[in-house]
């Protein structure tokens, strides 16, 4: 049983990585959220530069939001790589090739203040230090994230506490991290963002922590994978402690003081929570560091301000992509809404209980920060706020009404769980094609998707968008029929 729990791991891992590859290939460099910046930063970690010079001249209103680090000459082109950005008209026939040797320059990047460790991601700069570096970069941390996604879903197979069910139980606990993956999770997944880790991170937390809280003591890979999560959640940006404590809160909450005591009688449990731990205190004591020597503010909009900005950021959660310039279609974020409303009522409704007040307060708890973080600077990030900042918390919501549907035994039927999945996966390919044709011929051309699949006004150096079209929706079937499959025995997974 641990053999096809290995192989049924590999082959999600594929599935999800496929996907993922297929959405780092096909969209240009630069175009993603933040990436210019962030590549910027990942070129200089990798060659030992862990923070950078302040460069106050760069933006005088705030001169705290950019520093200068030396990294290879094709990164100076990374702001004209994105000369397409914001500009609904443009196709990236506009931008420069990303060329140039290994000498190196002074370049401006707004990404230092969260930790350094995500951008060890770039390391293949270090062979290739123009184009194709950048390209590997993205499949690296694409590939830790699809890591992680699987380890989400390995986790959420594990609903058996009542075995006679197993076979159809653990259908909910899968539907809930499906959910909780929304389009903005893959495209983040595509680019190189450390949102990206961070948000993948917390959903393979989450899910293994309801795990872990629906059954005694039994699974040390379980552990280990769930450990893991929590490790590199941590210590991936400036809220991840946070988010990594509230998440072991709530979870904690829900397992009850004897299971949870259980759990954290095991040695691995406790030495996982040390890694943690450290992790944690190497995180705050960069994060002040970085406060103190360039202090930034920003003052909330007012909470009336930021209520009429919930719609645009919950939508952002789900998925606006680009430099938030390419919108979904209205039927991605319809099918998501119903998805998540009614995931989480069946939950409640059925639950009515200590776990279904912790669903509630998690998804409460998600809005409120998207409101208090852009009305009362609280948490002071001391810039402009984005719905998928909040993703680390939204993600927990689905993840534990699936787990608690599947813990209580209500049945899904296989029919059920292909058309919520086939739904998912429809409303995923349908935003890859929103993103496709933005960049093949802009969003004011054609909405044909043969027609800028196969006469694109622009197309990815790596190969034509039709074909990583396929892979994309070929790695979401394969990933789907994977999840339907019928969870290991108990202490295989």
């Amino acid at each position: 049983m641990e053999h096809r729990a290995r192989v049924w791991w590999w082959g999600m891992f594929a599935a999800l990585g496929a996907a993922i590859v297929a959405g780092a290939l096909v969209a240009p460099l630069m175009s993603g959220h933040d990436e210019g910046s962030h590549a910027i930063r990942g070129a200089a970690v990798v060659r030992g530069q862990l923070f950078g010079d302040p460069a106050p001249e760069a933006f005088p209103p705030e001169p705290n939001v950019f520093i200068h680090v030396d990294v290879p000459e094709a990164y100076a082109l990374a702001t004209p790589a994105g000369c397409f950005n914001k500009r609904r008209d443009l196709t990236p026939e506009c931008a420069p090739e990303l060329e140039g040797g290994r000498t190196t320059e002074p370049v401006l990047t707004y990404q230092f203040r969260s930790q350094p460790a995500y951008y060890l991601v770039a390391l293949p700069t270090l062979v290739d230090p123009a184009a194709g570096g950048i390209y590997a970069t993205r499949l690296v941390s694409g590939l830790v994230c699809a890591a992680l996604l699987t380890s989400a879903l390995s986790s959420a197979r594990t609903a058996r506490r009542i075995p006679e069910h197993a076979a159809w139980s653990s259908r909910w606990a899968v539907i809930g991290v499906a959910v909780a993956v929304t389009p903005e999770v893959l495209y983040l997944s595509s680019s190189m963002n450390s949102n990206a880790v961070e948000v993948t991170a917390a959903v393979a937390a989450w899910s293994g922590l309801a795990a872990m809280a629906a059954q005694d003591p039994r699974s040390g890979r379980l552990v280990t994978r769930t450990g893991l999560a929590v490790v590199v959640l941590v210590g991936t940006r400036g809220l991840s402690p946070a988010f990594a404590a509230l998440t072991v809160a709530a979870v904690a909450v829900t397992a009850g003081w004897s299971r949870a005591r259980a759990w954290a009688a095991r040695r691995d449990v406790r030495l996982w929570g040390i890694a943690a731990v450290v992790t944690a205190v190497a995180s705050l004591l960069y994060i002040e560091w970085v406060r103190r020597q360039l202090p930034i503010e920003r003052e909330g909009q007012g909470l009336a301000a930021a209520v009429d900005l919930l719609p645009w950021y919950l939508r952002q959660a789900v998925g606006i992509f680009g430099s938030n310039d390419i919108l979904l279609p209205d039927a991605v974020y319809a099918v998501w809404g119903a998805a998540v409303v009614g995931l989480l009522v069946t939950a409640i409704v059925v639950g009515r209980d200590r776990a279904a007040a912790v669903v509630a307060g998690v998804a409460v708890a998600g809005v409120a920060l998207q409101v208090g973080a852009e009305g009362f600077s609280l948490p002071p990030i001391g810039f402009f706020w984005q719905g998928r900042y909040a993703l680390p918390v939204l993600v927990g919501a689905p993840i534990l009404a699936g787990r608690l549907l599947a813990d209580r035994g209500v049945r899904l039927p296989t029919w059920g769980a292909v058309v919520v999945l086939a739904g998912l996966g429809v409303a995923h390919l349908a935003a890859f094609l929103q993103g496709v044709r933005r960049f093949a011929v802009t969003l004011d051309g054609p909405n044909n998707p043969w027609t800028y699949l196969t006469d694109a006004r622009w197309s990815p150096p790596p190969g034509p968008a039709l074909l990583w079209t396929v892979v994309f929706a070929g790695g979401l079937v394969a990933a789907g029929w994977l999840a339907l499959r019928p969870p290991p025995r108990a202490g295989s997974a």
